[in-house]
């Protein structure tokens, strides 16, 4: 569990795993199931893809929200990472930048 409240293997905050199907009570949270909470954040992260085109800012936009990406390519007037990334919190930031790192040692 985040200090957020995100929680399960893709850390899906409870809105977010709502609105994609998942069950989020006291009693029971599908965001735990691997199965379920997998199907879930695949499908946000298509349509996070779709919304934005670009990896960068769909990762960001999983990490952070897509409330402060809007914010951030609205008042850098770029779709550009590189460019928008200022007016993104830390956190993101270093959230996107891991993930390329990662993305580039698995790929060799």
């Amino acid at each position: 569990v985040s200090q957020m409240g995100a929680v399960g293997p893709w850390q899906l905050m409870p809105e977010t795993a709502q609105l994609f199907g998942l069950r989020v009570s006291r009693h029971c949270d599908e965001r735990k199931s691997y199965p379920r909470s997998t199907q879930a954040a695949a499908r946000y992260l298509k349509d996070l893809h779709v919304e934005y085109g670009d990896w960068l800012l769909v990762m960001a936009a999983y990490n952070g929200g897509e409330g402060p990406v809007n914010t951030a390519i609205r008042l850098s007037e770029s779709r550009n990472f590189w460019i928008l990334q200022h007016y993104l919190p830390r956190e993101t930031r270093e959230y996107v930048k891991k993930f390329m790192a990662t993305y580039y040692y698995f790929e060799g």
